[in-house]
């Protein structure tokens, strides 16, 4: 999932104030007015809140049982040929592997090709902004993200969920031929009923969505419901089939406690920005080596020198994220199972920390790579693990610091540093590894000190604007 903030999305700081509107004078007036701004307008006395609403309802039900599949399929699919526990110690890994991440790549390069699937698919913010997902995108972006992470790539299903509950929504409003601002609930509804299944509770779900798609007052009561309805239904169905979120919950001792902890927060939320500044200048890197190797994936073009190209480029990334694989497991697949071996392993005294620091780093490079070579997924997971894997480090490296407190702030922060979901992120950290509200005060304050030392003092952005000085300075030398 790619994550684009645009400088129109803000306000500017010299922008005049809107004008204000004088109250009503009189007692009643100023009463009807604090009623009016509280329960805003009476929205389901509209029809086209309930044609929403059942929409909401009737895609939430239908999408339950693709999106089941989809998981499933990613899920168990890698299980079966990396086992459902393989041994994370360095070196591990089968060899035969690597013939199964290369034919994945050979695979996802041919049904690009084949689908003519644009160079770049659109990301989740974008889709959730604009409340419309091109119906078409669904059947390039699915079978290629569906081909992608049964092959262990270091991606989420996130990404192909979103696109197919999107563009269903989409779809069904168009063909009805609907007004847009139902389209648009249609839209939000179908996403909500895809995600159903994936988190490990509708409310997660529904916090997602709508900060990704950060709806206005007048549309917020409308989209609210009806992203509960259809992630709830959805939820319904796919919980007493499977008995399990795709999303785990993880079991760690718990732990009683205490007002330092808050400090404690406080100074992991700062490394915590740290390590999200190492991901996107990974990220960065691998792509540039990417593109200056011509290994990045084009647009569709006829003619067999560009067919072979869409399939050696995913080919090539196959063969890289399969030999780092086979060096540190954990790398493979989103995150999600392997956070639980992760624990596990290291609860069993297997992993130090070390292979802990490698296999955390290793992630961050093979989610570059599976990214910037035409593997379609997303980018929520694999920060996940990111995330947990370096409170499982913070952890191994202070002792006396309890590991859930280590894995809860580190689990949220880290992710927090990039994503601007903080809602979202406390709220999946406390259920993932079922922790109280006291509990969730030093999170709060990890994700808010990440968020500020990154994104707060620009880190990213003034290592961006450096390096294109650097790069001008070169070209006009050259």
């Amino acid at each position: 999932m790619s994550v684009e903030l645009q400088v129109n999305d803000f306000p500017k700081l010299d922008d005049p104030p809107a004008a204000v509107q004088p109250p009503e004078t009189g007692a009643a007036g100023e009463g009807a007015n604090d009623l009016e701004a509280i329960l805003g307008e009476p929205f389901a006395r509209t029809q086209e809140f309930w044609i929403c609403l059942g929409l909401a309802a009737a895609l939430g039900a239908a999408l339950a049982f693709p999106c089941l599949g989809f998981v499933e399929a990613v899920e168990h699919v890698p299980d079966a040929w990396l086992g459902s526990d393989p041994d994370a110690r360095f070196g591990q890994g089968k060899w035969w592997w690597l013939a199964i991440t290369t034919g994945t790549g050979a695979a996802v390069g041919a049904a690009r090709y084949l689908l003519r699937a644009p160079a770049k698919e659109a990301g989740m913010l974008k889709m959730t902004q604009a409340m419309w997902v091109e119906p078409l995108s669904a059947l390039q972006a699915v079978p290629v993200s569906l081909i992608s992470l049964m092959g262990g790539a270091s991606l989420g299903p996130e990404a192909a969920l979103g696109t197919l509950g999107g563009a269903a929504g989409t779809f069904v409003a168009e063909w009805l031929k609907l007004e847009r601002p139902i389209q648009a609930a249609s839209t939000m509804a179908g996403m909500g009923g895809a995600f159903g299944g994936l988190l490990s509770s509708p409310v997660l779900a529904s916090l997602l969505l709508l900060e990704l798609m950060r709806p206005g007052k007048k549309d917020f009561p409308k989209m609210l419901i009806c992203i509960i309805v259809a992630t709830s239904i959805s939820f319904a169905i796919f919980y007493p089939i499977t008995g399990a979120s795709f999303l785990k919950v993880y079991e760690l001792p718990p732990y009683t406690y205490s007002d330092w902890h808050l400090f404690a927060g406080i100074v992991m939320g700062a490394i915590a920005a740290l390590v999200g500044v190492a991901m996107i200048v990974i990220v960065a890197l691998v792509k540039k080596v990417a593109a200056r190797l011509g290994l990045q994936p084009e647009g569709y073009k006829p003619g067999w020198r560009a067919a072979l190209k869409a399939v050696l480029v995913p080919t090539g990334g196959g063969l890289v994220y399969g030999l780092i694989g086979i060096a540190m497991p954990l790398t493979f697949g989103s995150g999600s199972a392997q956070l639980g071996q992760m624990i596990a392993q290291t609860q069993a005294g297997r992993l130090s920390a070390g292979l802990l620091a490698a296999s955390m780093f290793a992630k961050m490079v093979t989610f570059a790579v599976c990214f910037s070579t035409g593997f379609v997924g997303g980018f929520v997971f694999p920060v996940l693990f990111i995330g947990g894997a370096a409170g499982t480090l913070v952890y191994k490296l202070c002792p006396w610091l309890p590991w859930g407190l280590c894995f809860s702030c580190m689990f949220a922060a880290v992710p927090g540093s990039i994503l601007p979901l903080p809602l979202f992120l406390i709220f999946m950290s406390g259920y993932s590894i079922s922790i109280n509200a006291v509990e969730l005060s030093p999170v709060v304050l990890a994700l808010v000190t990440a968020f500020v030392v990154q994104a707060g003092l620009g880190m990213v952005l003034t290592l961006a604007t450096r390096a294109r000085a650097r790069a001008a300075q070169t070209q006009r030398a050259a």
